[in-house]
């Protein structure tokens, strides 16, 4: 698979602030939000139906229209065969690190924020 660096620092500070915060390791937990955690009810998933090489322009944690075009699939020439795009307001939970997809493959899971 993939990864960004940011979300393995976002992790690793995680589990240090559960780890200072149950008293394992010596300190305060860090607090990085200053508004209080969001709560979600519903979730969504956004899966191909076309196969190809997929090109994402959305990463998990950013947020998301309706309608929003989250990833290209594109064929081997290159050109787009299918746009994936955000079914509700929300907020990427996980992209599945995928290069190349097949039909069916769900490649987004997300929360909904707003009325789809």
């Amino acid at each position: 698979g993939t990864y960004r660096e940011e979300e393995i620092t976002q992790h690793v500070r995680g589990v240090t602030n559960i780890l200072e915060d149950i008293g394992t390791l010596e300190g305060e937990p860090e607090s990085v939000h200053e508004q209080p955690a969001r709560v979600f009810e519903e979730n969504f998933t956004v899966a191909t139906t076309r196969g190809g090489t997929m090109h994402p322009r959305v990463f998990p944690s950013e947020a998301i229209t309706k309608g929003q075009v989250l990833a290209e699939i594109k064929n081997i020439e290159g050109d787009v065969v299918e746009e994936l795009v955000a079914p509700a307001d929300g907020v990427v939970r996980v992209l599945f690190p995928r290069r190349v997809v097949g039909t069916g493959s769900i490649v987004y899971r997300g929360w909904v924020t707003g009325a789809s």
